[in-house]
């Protein structure tokens, strides 16, 4: 552990015991975001009841629901708007704060989340939204990646992989009912070819007709083979 790492533990500590030791009433104020530090959770808040002449910011640790060594749920704040910081002060010199939350304001306005959903909206509009009506939806506006290191699975009665808004040279990923018309053409004039092909090169009184295109078997393996 690096000597600033330690000093700020130690610093974490004694605070912890001076909050556990005095207890004093909860005084809340709104201060004004001025910047986010994601290595270590903190933010840099301008509290206008301290100073008035805007110059002065306090470091203090910006709360989250859920955390532990090198995991949990962090959000991080945008500095470069100006953005409502609701800040707590843990003791009675008023020198310890916390970062409880954000407030919206007329111009930092919410993504509108109906009652009984829970949504999360990033700054480029991708989302996660959970909806009353029981579904789950995600929608990568900014693009989005789903990866595993083992084994992943997708269950449902329907399931639809889809792609918008492409062009003629980019690839995309069709519906099961597209692609199977898709094949179902292709076989066709793939028979077609072939049937043409045999009646040209094959002779007569061999035995051996045209090959015939089989469907899409079990396994999803396209075999040809000869017609018997």
């Amino acid at each position: 552990m690096s000597h600033g790492a330690h000093s700020r533990e130690l610093f974490e500590r004694m605070a912890l015991r001076a909050r556990r030791s005095n207890q004093i009433p909860l005084f809340m104020v709104v201060g004004e975001l001025k910047s986010y530090n994601p290595a270590d959770s903190t933010v840099d808040v301008y509290l206008p009841h301290v100073d008035q002449s805007n110059t002065q910011t306090h470091r203090m640790p910006l709360m989250t629901p859920w955390l532990g060594p090198g995991y949990g749920e962090q959000g991080g704040p945008d500095a470069s708007v100006t953005l409502q910081v609701v800040v707590a002060n843990m003791s009675p010199d008023g020198d310890d704060y916390i970062a409880l939350g954000f407030l919206y304001t007329a111009n930092q306005t919410p993504p509108g989340t109906p009652p009984k959903e829970w949504w999360r909206v990033d700054g480029k509009g991708s989302s996660y939204k959970l909806t009353q009506d029981g579904k789950t939806q995600g929608d990568g506006a900014g693009g989005a990646k789903m990866a595993g290191a083992g084994y992943a699975s997708i269950t449902a009665p329907l399931t639809e992989l889809g792609a918008e808004n492409l062009n003629a040279s980019e690839d995309a990923v069709i519906r099961k009912t597209d692609l199977d018309a898709a094949l179902a053409a292709a076989f066709s004039i793939l028979q077609s070819q072939l049937t043409t092909w045999a009646s040209a090169h094959l002779q007569g009184g061999s035995g051996a007709g045209g090959p015939t295109l089989t469907a899409n078997t079990s396994t999803g393996s396209t075999t040809v083979k000869a017609a018997s």
